[in-house]
């Protein structure tokens, strides 16, 4: 098994060569190897995810300066057949191009800010701001999502919600709502228009991916009966 990954994607957006560590055990020597290896191939910055975590771990990642800039926490929800849940706050809709200027507003203003990227200094909080944006589009125009939900208030979209297939199953991929309109039910009413979307298409499970340390999303989730399944530290290797 190869000790890195080329993650071509990255490395086209940011304008460096990015991977991804795919030892699966880390030492000292393993390491060492890494790092003669991404130097040998140019690497500038490799991200690794851990399974799990020990002191040891920590310690001797720490002493190589990697950065840990997320814990990666994964929740999940059975979805139930129950009686049809209200989406009452604003209109629950899906994509249309007109809202596309508002949810780039959303996804870099918003979305962005809690993300690995805005923590990570050398990439920075403009960097992340785009790179959300890209997303965004990419989600709604190129097919990247399976399905976009949008909440309208007054004609605007001030609430996002898209839903992605990956080999693991249907996943929650953007969520957030615009900051005026924060803490008015639109998250609440966006998640069960998600359950509703999905139940409709036999979806048994849905999961989504989002950052320990944002206790808004967390709560948010939480309170719609998702659980926490895994939680893994995320780490940046500058080079």
């Amino acid at each position: 098994m190869p000790l890195i990954r080329y993650l071509p994607w990255d490395s086209r957006f940011f304008g460096i060569k990015i991977g991804q560590i795919t030892a699966r055990r880390l030492t000292r020597l393993s390491l060492c190897q890494i790092r003669q290896k991404a130097k040998q191939h140019r690497f500038k910055c490799l991200y690794l995810v851990l399974e799990k975590q020990s002191k040891k771990i920590q310690t001797l990642l720490q002493s190589n300066r990697l950065i840990l800039v997320d814990c990666k926490t994964t929740l999940a929800k059975r979805l139930l057949v129950t009686k049809k849940q209200s989406t009452e706050v604003g209109s629950i809709v899906c994509f249309q191009k007109r809202y596309l200027r508002d949810l780039i507003r959303i996804s870099g203003n918003v979305i962005s800010r809690e993300s690995r990227f805005s923590v990570d200094s050398k990439f920075g909080r403009k960097s992340a701001k785009k790179l959300y944006e890209e997303w965004v589009k990419r989600s709604v125009l190129q097919s990247y999502a399976r399905q976009a939900l949008i909440c309208e208030r007054g004609k605007r979209a001030v609430g996002l919600l898209t839903l992605r297939q990956k080999k693991a199953g249907m996943y929650i991929d953007l969520f957030g709502v615009d900051r005026p309109y924060q803490g008015k039910g639109i998250g609440r009413a966006l998640l069960q228009a998600a359950e509703v979307w999905a139940k409709s298409k036999k979806i048994k499970l849905l999961k989504v991916v989002t950052q320990k340390k944002n206790k808004t999303a967390l709560r948010a989730y939480r309170a719609q009966g998702f659980r926490i399944v895994s939680e893994h530290p995320f780490y940046h290797w500058w080079l």
